[in-house]
Formats: structure tokens, C-alpha cells, sequence
């Protein structure tokens, strides 16, 4: 009896330590991730004239996706658009769900696990002329300007985000992974 209050026990502690330590491994990965988009796009801006591209947030944007402005410097494929902790369900009524059923994730039915957080702010503009630079009053700078972030807040603490100066960092408050 002792012997099974014991492995009880011993269950009750190790389990939730094993759940964080997996979280934070994926919470690192993603913040990896969105490293290697961003030194991907900065290679982009090298070669367009320090320009930011058009892009859209979904497949379904007129302007495309990430995956296909980064096209020759990371696959379309690449695991590196992937968050691990990437989780989504689509409503019942979703033309979707008939072809992959409602538990899915954003890297499946978008090609990307984060999204692109100003398409109209950034598009077109040189690198320090977008708009939320120059917004009156509410100028924020580069490391400030969120570009792209997790589609939804995967991570416990919220969404790791890839700024205008091309660094990942988790939000605010959560400077360290948990």
C-alpha cells in the first residue's frame, strides 16, 4: 500500500514537470523558428533594396505568404514554418472538415504556423518608412513593430513574435521561457 502511495505520489510530481519541460521545449523551438523566417528575411530586404515585401496572412490572401516570398531561400516544406505547439479546430461547418477533420493545425491548412501581422503597414515600404513608423504620436521603433506572430497563442504566456529588427523574443512580461 505504502509502495503504491509512493508511485502516486512520485506521479503527481513528475507529470507536470515532464508537460512543462515538453512546452518549453516547443516554446523554444517555435522562438527558433521564427529566428531563421527572420535572418531568411533579411537576406529578402538585402536583395529588394531594403524593401518589405507583400504579404498575405492566409492562402487565401490576394497577396502570398511568406512561405512563397522566402521560396528560394527556405522550403515551402521546411519544418522551420511549423510551431510545435501548433494546434487548431475549425468549425463544424467548415467545407474543410470533410477532408481533414476539425482537429488540425494552422501549418496544415495555411502552410505556416504565424502569421503576418500588418500586411498594409509593411508592404512596399522601405525599412523604416512603414507606416507604424511614422504613425504621429504612436511611432513605435523597429523592435517595438511586430511583424509576425504564432496564429493563436499556443504558448502558455502567449504568442512568440518575430519584430521588424528581425529578432524573436515571447511577449512582454515573459522575457524568459517559462
Amino acid at each position: 500500500m505504502v509502495l503504491l502511495v509512493v508511485c502516486c505520489l512520485g506521479a503527481y510530481i513528475y507529470l507536470p514537470l515532464r508537460a512543462a519541460r515538453n512546452d518549453r521545449a516547443r516554446a523554444t523551438q517555435c522562438l527558433v523558428n521564427l529566428r531563421d523566417i527572420g535572418s531568411a528575411l533579411g537576406g529578402y530586404l538585402s536583395e529588394n533594396n531594403n524593401h518589405w515585401p507583400y504579404v498575405g496572412k492566409l492562402t487565401t490572401s490576394d497577396w502570398p505568404t511568406v512561405v512563397k516570398i522566402l521560396e528560394g531561400d527556405v522550403a515551402p516544406d521546411d519544418s522551420r514554418y511549423a510551431c510545435p505547439a501548433d494546434e487548431r479546430t475549425l468549425a463544424d461547418d467548415d467545407p474543410r472538415v470533410s477532408t481533414i477533420g476539425t482537429t488540425t493545425t494552422w501549418h496544415a491548412t495555411e502552410g505556416l504556423s504565424y502569421e503576418w501581422v500588418w500586411p498594409l503597414a509593411y508592404g512596399g515600404y522601405p525599412v523604416g518608412e512603414e507606416n507604424l513608423s511614422k504613425a504621429s504620436g504612436e511611432g513605435k521603433g523597429r523592435a517595438d513593430q511586430d511583424l509576425m506572430s504564432d496564429f493563436e497563442a499556443f504558448h502558455s504566456w502567449g504568442l512568440n513574435t518575430l519584430f521588424a529588427d528581425l529578432a524573436a523574443r515571447p511577449p512582454r512580461g515573459a522575457n524568459k521561457i517559462p
